[in-house]
């Protein structure tokens, strides 16, 4: 059996966590969190394949958490948003 694939999900809204996390659990392992900050600690300890990464949120906002993270990683990050201009800046 192959190894199930990491998720990082971050995002501030617990609601949207749980649903991704319904659909997304069955073909990988789900790393849930909120705050920007601790994705920052858990990309380097956790290892995981891939982030999808809210844009707005409170504190360290997904921009920051991009600047911050790709001094860390090279990890792929899937960007959403509930504001459409943050799409290309992301």
């Amino acid at each position: 059996m192959p190894k199930k694939k990491k998720i990082l999900l971050v995002d501030d809204e617990k609601a949207i966590l749980n649903i991704l996390k319904i659909k997304l659990r069955v073909r990988a392992m789900i790393l849930l969190l909120r705050p920007g900050q601790e994705a920052l600690d858990l990309i380097s300890s956790a290892s995981p394949d891939i982030m999808l990464l809210d844009i707005i949120m409170p504190g360290i906002d997904g921009f920051e958490v991009l600047k911050k993270m790709h001094t860390l990683s090279p990890l792929p990050v899937i960007a959403f948003s509930a504001g459409p201009e943050n799409a290309q800046k992301a």
